[in-house]
């Protein structure tokens, strides 16, 4: 079995832009993201926030929390925002065990009383 070639957006974005297919991917994937969040586009196109800064964030952050995600990480370095996206992904035990926890089913009769 061979490699799996990359999706066509991918590949065009790697032709065009002359860079690698995983660079490709966190630009179309970036690409999809800023239309929803237009202070991390705003700052992304005057270059104050690098591309791998930019696709590190955007999974996480929404058109409401942006500014503040972007404010509070200014001044880490990538790898740091790097182990803080990555915790952001991460699904622990505990919150894993609490959503199972509160989950609920309501039973309801039908109204011509037949379960």
């Amino acid at each position: 079995m061979g490699a799996v070639p990359p999706h066509p957006k991918n590949a065009i974005a790697a032709n065009r832009l002359d860079v690698g297919s995983e660079t490709a991917k966190t630009c179309v994937d970036l690409a999809r993201r800023l239309p929803d969040l237009p202070q991390l586009a705003e700052r992304f196109e005057t270059g104050e926030i690098g591309l791998e800064r930019a696709a590190l964030l955007a999974p996480s952050a929404t058109a409401v929390t942006e500014t503040d995600l972007i404010g509070r990480l200014a001044g880490w370095d990538l790898q740091t925002v790097r182990r803080y996206a990555a915790r952001h992904r991460r699904l622990t035990r505990s919150s894993e065990r609490r959503s199972h926890d509160e989950s609920y089913v309501i039973i309801q009769p039908s109204l011509d009383e037949s379960w």
